[in-house]
């Protein structure tokens, strides 16, 4: 198993668990692993930030519109 699914769901999925499914990577999350996703988190932010923000100007609009694309969580299709 990779790290993430060590603790594979419980077999009955409760409300929440189908609400909002990253409860049970938070649960597991292990502690040893903050550093290295705080390195990456950073790391893509400094990346993407200027480039949203640019695309923004580019595009015609105002380079704050730019910021809502990267910081905003994408919501995935239903299909």
């Amino acid at each position: 198993m990779s790290a993430l699914t060590d603790h594979p769901p419980a077999s009955g999925t409760t409300a929440l668990a189908r609400l909002a499914p990253g409860i049970s990577v938070v649960r597991s999350y292990r502690r040893e692993w903050l550093r290295f996703d705080v390195v990456a988190g950073i790391s893509v932010a400094a990346v993407a930030i200027p480039t949203a923000v640019a695309y923004a100007q580019i595009a015609g609009f105002s380079p704050i519109v730019g910021l809502y694309g990267p910081t905003l969580p994408v919501r995935s299709a239903p299909w």
